[in-house]
């Protein structure tokens, strides 16, 4: 029930209209100056407002999507999934096994990796829709006003955002750290002459190696490369690789 739409959305709505409570205080305290426009009509207030709370759907929506994600993952690295009929023979074909830890660790990364590479994607929406809110305000566009409430605003939801992302890869590395120990271990407990040793080796192997969905790098990703080296020129590539350094 809780990953369906109507959930999905209707905890997106609360906590947008959280935020816009908690937000609207800012304003209050420094409230927008009009805009550039003729005449009383506020009709330029709605034409801010409505993309303003649109968009604000959207971070929430995605933040909610990272949350259903992570508790999932947090679920699947604690306990041991039973897997498909088919699947097991398949196992069995190559392991010469049809269960074991280390299989099911291995499974459990690559649907980790597949469940959370659409997903880990959609935090790029509210990033470029928020960029272009920030170009807009630029005074090469139009005169429109910046106070510091819509600067804490937009400070608020990058944060947002930010944690986010972080949580969900956190716990995608705390699962394959948790793997990793259980395959260590077993190996371990395993004679090097076992014919499932050297396939140990290389789940293992494999494992660390897994770069996409939550296991990928952001500084690795096009869309997150080409924004920094074009808003920061050279300094943007001593950041990419700070971000590679990082793990990030």
């Amino acid at each position: 029930m809780a990953g369906t739409f109507g959930a999905r959305m209707l905890r997106a709505l609360l906590a947008t209209w959280v935020f816009v409570v908690v937000t609207s205080a800012l304003f209050v305290l420094w409230p927008m100056e009009g805009a550039p426009t003729r005449g009383e009509s506020p009709i330029w207030m709605w034409n801010w407002l409505l993309p303003t709370l649109a968009f604000q759907l959207l971070v929430f929506w995605v933040v909610d999507a990272n949350l259903l994600l992570t508790r999932f993952i947090r679920n699947l690295s604690t306990h041991y999934a039973i897997w498909p009929k088919a699947l097991r023979k398949e196992h069995w074909r190559v392991f010469g096994m049809p269960l074991h830890p280390c299989i099911d660790d291995w499974m459990d990364m690559q649907l980790i990796a597949k469940r959370t590479a659409t997903v880990n994607r959609l935090i790029y929406a509210p990033t470029v829709v928020m960029l272009i809110l920030i170009a807009s305000r630029n005074s090469v566009f139009d005169n429109w006003p910046t106070p510091p409430s819509l600067i804490i605003s937009f400070l608020l939801t990058t944060l947002i955002l930010l944690a986010s992302a972080l949580s969900l890869r956190r716990a995608a590395e705390k699962a394959r750290g948790a793997a990793l120990q259980r395959l260590d271990n077993y190996r371990l407990e395993t004679p090097e002459d076992a014919p499932i040793y050297k396939k140990l080796e290389l789940i293992r192997a494999r494992i660390v190696a897994l770069n996409t969905g939550a296991f990928s790098s952001y500084a690795q990703e096009p869309l997150v490369r080409a924004l920094l080296l074009s808003l920061t020129g050279v300094g943007g590539s001593l950041i990419v690789d700070a971000l590679n350094y990082a793990k990030f």
